[in-house]
């Protein structure tokens, strides 16, 4: 299985949208592609204009080529940086890419869903505690930083390593 990332463009109203790559997600492989061949708003909107990808090349053209048969649609959303980062963290992907008016940026992402948002919270009398366990979660996940700050200390992952 390939690492996964979403990969997002954010306009200045913070009006979003963001596709799935399966493949290639840490800042070493799909990070320095999108810094290096992507990193003008226009690119940048380009590449989150496909549907989900399979995975990323160098210019828009061979990535929509390449992953023409995607089934898993554009993803929209309002509220910038904080909706993306803050909510799609959960939803099990290892990174999170997002082209801002000041540039990429980039935030680790969580392997597995917390239990807590796969339950229906109506069902259970603990809803207080459960919800009081997912905000302690997501106080603890690392803010976004720029993309290239976060290359610059990515350690990328060893044999049967896990990135921390």
């Amino acid at each position: 299985m390939g690492s996964r990332c979403f990969i997002a463009h954010i306009d200045r109203k913070g009006n979003g949208r963001a596709i799935y790559c399966h493949k290639g997600a840490d800042p070493s492989e799909n990070g320095k592609i999108l810094l290096q061949h992507y990193n003008d708003e226009d690119s940048a909107r380009t590449i989150t204009a496909l549907r989900s990808i399979s995975s990323l090349s160098e210019n828009a053209e061979e990535t929509a080529a390449l992953n023409g048969n995607s089934n898993y649609p554009q993803i929209t959303f309002e509220g910038g940086t904080d909706a993306f980062f803050g909510r799609f963290w959960t939803i099990g992907t290892e990174w999170l890419y997002a082209w801002t008016p000041d540039g990429w940026f980039a935030a680790p992402g969580f392997r597995k869903a917390p239990p807590e948002l796969l339950q229906d919270h109506h069902a259970d009398p603990d809803t207080d505690r459960r919800w009081a366990a997912l905000n302690r979660q997501a106080a603890a996940f690392q803010t976004p930083l720029p993309l290239a700050t976060v290359i610059g200390q990515h350690r990328p992952k060893g044999r049967g390593e896990q990135q921390p």
